[in-house]
Parts: structure tokens; C-alpha cells; sequence
């Protein structure tokens, strides 16, 4: 039976109704950061990286290892973290580790990808001054080629089993619905007047102090709107897009729903 001071700190917020672990685990440059950080803030968790060693954490975000996995089903907090890390085979752990998902037209992808890696320091994996100085249709071609990784988890979240998943572009235009279902999906009541005012402290305007389409290319948080891909792609890039690595890019953008057939314009 829990105590006075428990049932107080309980009441006030202060401490979890129960334990719930969630894994929000997605592909790069898909907006996982500000989902994350809107169901950390709406959800009341602690950050869950602090209790995970650091030989399972790269670029701060949990790698989903069998220990790892392991060590999440044995959690008695209620934290969040964030994963770029490819997806486990298993469909449940424990039932209480949940995780959420988001994906996005893979073009738009590629090109946010292109302008954070000329930008990013090397040594936390940018690709450097003599891709930062390709004309910016090189880059996309480049990044086509050479961005397998970015595919492929592209490819294995949205194909995932585990996932509650989110669009991206829904997210974006209606980001409390879209938010609503991600708590009942974790089993969270929350007052759609405190969803509203989360919503509002992480909008880009908030974060970054600009409207959407107000771009800085070398800001993590470049533009913030849908469909910037058509401002990019040209003939080539497309051609490329279709083409390349068998051609996945392409089928992954049908299965997603973002064109109706392989052969879009």
C-alpha cells in the first residue's frame, strides 16, 4: 500500500501511475526529434539514456541490441528514447515497451539529408567540404548512391511489426490528432488543452523563430514544410531515384503511398 507521501506525489504528477517504456525509433532527417520531444513533454518521462550504459548509446540515441532489449524489459521508470537503430525481429517485449514510429516521402528525406550532412562536422559523420561544394542536384544524386543506410531503415521501420507508426505529413498538419492517437496507442490520457500547448512549444516557429519556408541550409531545423523535394529534383535526380540500389527508393515511395505507381513524373 503506498504511503501518504506517495499518494501525494502521485496526485501532483510527480511520479508515474506505472512503468512504460517507449522507444521512439526511426530513420535520420524523418522528424523523430520533434515527435520525441512531444510525446516526452505531453507523456510526463524521464529520459530514459541516462540508465542505459554508454557502450550501447551512438550519437545519443539507444542502440536496440538484445541487451539493450533486454535491459528495457527489466525497467521500472517511466522513460522515453530515441533510436535511429534498425528495429528488433520480436513483436512485443513484456507488453509494456512500446514503440512508436514516423516516416516521410523519402525525396523529402534526401533532401534534408543533403543539406545536414554538407553542414554537419565531420567528425559526428557530415560528408565534408567537397560534398558540401557539389551543386546541390550533385548532392542528391551523390546521397542516392551512396545513402543505403538511410534506405534501408527507411525501409525496415515502416515495414515493422513493433511500430505504432506516424506520417510525417499528417503529423504536420494536424499534430494533435496525430498525437492523440500515439497516447491512447500507449495508454495515456492527457487533456487535449495540454496536447495543444506542447504542440505549440515545439512548433518550428517556437524552436527556431521563423515561419515554415523561412530556410537556413546549414540549421539542423532547415525549412519545415512538405514536398521541398520538388524545389530540388530535376530530371536526373529522379531518373537516379528510380534507378538506383534496384530500384527500392522508388518502390519504397509507392508502399508508402506518396505516388500510385513506379512510373510518376
Amino acid at each position: 500500500m503506498k504511503g501518504t507521501h506517495d499518494i501525494w506525489c502521485l496526485f501532483k504528477g510527480l511520479i508515474p501511475s506505472k512503468r512504460l517504456i517507449v522507444v521512439v525509433g526511426t530513420a535520420h532527417k524523418v522528424g523523430s526529434t520533434w515527435l520525441y520531444g512531444m510525446i516526452k513533454d505531453i507523456g510526463g518521462f524521464e529520459l530514459g539514456i541516462k540508465y542505459i550504459p554508454q557502450d550501447f548509446v551512438e550519437a545519443g540515441t539507444i542502440i536496440l541490441e538484445p541487451e539493450v532489449l533486454q535491459l528495457l524489459g527489466r525497467m521500472q521508470h517511466r522513460v522515453i528514447f530515441k533510436s535511429h537503430a534498425f528495429p528488433p525481429v520480436c513483436e512485443n517485449l513484456e507488453g509494456e515497451v512500446k514503440f512508436v514510429s514516423i516516416y516521410r516521402d523519402p525525396r523529402d528525406v534526401i533532401v534534408s539529408s543533403i543539406f545536414y550532412l554538407a553542414y554537419l562536422d565531420e567528425e559526428k559523420g557530415g560528408w565534408g567540404n567537397d560534398f558540401r561544394r557539389l551543386p546541390e542536384r550533385e548532392r542528391i544524386k551523390r546521397f542516392i548512391r551512396r545513402g543505403e543506410f538511410s534506405l534501408s531503415r527507411l525501409e525496415a521501420w515502416f515495414r515493422s511489426p513493433v511500430a505504432y507508426s506516424v506520417r510525417y505529413e499528417d503529423l504536420k498538419g494536424e499534430p494533435v490528432g496525430v498525437l492523440e492517437g500515439v497516447l491512447n496507442y500507449l495508454g495515456l490520457s492527457v487533456k487535449r488543452s495540454k496536447m495543444k500547448r506542447i504542440v505549440t512549444e515545439h512548433s518550428f516557429l517556437a524552436r527556431t523563430g521563423r515561419t515554415p519556408g523561412q530556410e537556413i541550409k546549414e540549421s539542423p531545423l532547415r525549412k519545415g514544410v512538405v514536398g521541398d523535394w520538388g524545389n530540388y529534383f530535376d530530371g536526373g535526380c529522379v531518373a537516379a531515384f528510380k534507378a538506383e540500389h534496384q530500384g527500392r527508393w522508388n518502390k519504397l515511395l509507392v508502399e508508402m503511398g506518396y505516388e500510385s505507381c513506379l512510373d510518376w513524373r
